[in-house]
């Protein structure tokens, strides 16, 4: 269990740290593209910031459900 729960917290810090995710669909790319080419990098950097946010609350969130779901099972 307890490798299990230190192995979810170091995929959870990884993902949180990684600077080189560029996470966008097709629409999203197309507006950062454009803005960049208008008013620098600013737009598209604010963007691709939103798009890992969305991301990782999911995970975040399963994770947490996961661990508690274990820890009342394991206490049975």
């Amino acid at each position: 269990m307890k490798k299990t729960v230190s192995l979810l917290l170091i995929l959870i810090v990884i993902c949180l740290f990684c600077i080189d995710i560029d996470a966008q669909c097709a629409m999203c790319k197309q507006v950062a593209e454009d803005a960049s080419d208008q008013s620098g990098d600013a737009i598209g950097l604010g963007l691709n910031n939103g798009i890992k946010y969305l991301l990782v609350i999911p995970y975040i969130l399963f994770g947490i459900f996961v661990l508690v779901f274990f820890r009342k099972k394991a206490m049975r």
